[in-house]
């Protein structure tokens, strides 16, 4: 059953319908990677910078620009299929629909997990190499640009699956959509609500208390 899953005519099967899902994450790849690098491009091109400056532009774009823009759609990718994917649980009558299928639980959850990993990937993989062949076209193309492309890779994918995997884990131990969305936005606040109370604990209790984030110019800002 495991090797049907995840087979090319098995994920087409469950596409059906679906379509619009791969279809918006590589509308939104393609504006993140090939159009804005093309914008980019032009624009140094109409502003004459040399051949050096395009270079290290070119350069901080990957290490930067892409960064942010391809962490954004990775989000939104991780989000619609951790939701599309799960929100039947919300459904009693669909749960016990699903439930009721001649399927192991675990094979329906490697079935979705594997169906929205394959509409993250593919559209990724394709936006991101044509951002290369377009960067090569123009004679940017190195072993050091291949490198940051395959980093850049690796590290959205742990975003979508870190991202992914909570909202799934959401989705199971809450009973409808408001306690989901409570629990989501109390998992991502967790952590910045607990530095900005050990920061303000530190001063009001500590003379000595020193946090990066209070620096100014250099001199901690308690010293002033």
């Amino acid at each position: 059953m495991r090797s049907r899953i995840f087979s090319s005519k098995y994920i087409k099967t469950i596409s059906k319908g679906q379509i619009w899902m791969p279809a918006f994450i590589a509308l939104g790849f393609l504006l993140a990677f090939p159009v804005t690098g093309m914008v980019k491009l032009s624009s140094w091109s109409d502003l004459k910078y040399s051949a050096l400056q395009s270079q290290i532009l070119y350069n901080n774009l990957w290490k930067d620009g892409f960064v942010l823009s391809g962490l954004i759609i990775a989000s939104i990718a991780a989000f619609i299929n951790s939701v599309n994917g799960f929100i039947y649980l919300y459904s009693g009558k669909k749960t016990d629909y699903y439930h009721g299928l001649p399927m192991k639980r675990t094979e329906m959850f490697l079935e979705r997990v594997f169906s929205g990993l394959v509409y993250y990937l593919m559209p990724y993989i394709v936006a991101e190499f044509l951002m290369i062949c377009i960067g090569a076209a123009r004679g940017f193309f190195s072993l050091s640009i291949m490198g940051m492309a395959v980093k850049m890779f690796f590290l959205h994918i742990i975003i979508y699956l870190v991202i992914y995997f909570s909202i799934v884990l959401v989705i199971s131990v809450t009973g409808n959509m408001l306690m989901g969305i409570l629990c989501l936005g109390g998992m991502y606040l967790y952590g910045i609500v607990l530095n900005l109370i050990l920061v303000a604990y530190g001063q009001s209790f500590w003379q000595t208390f020193f946090s990066a984030d209070l620096l100014l110019g250099g001199i901690p800002v308690w010293s002033l």
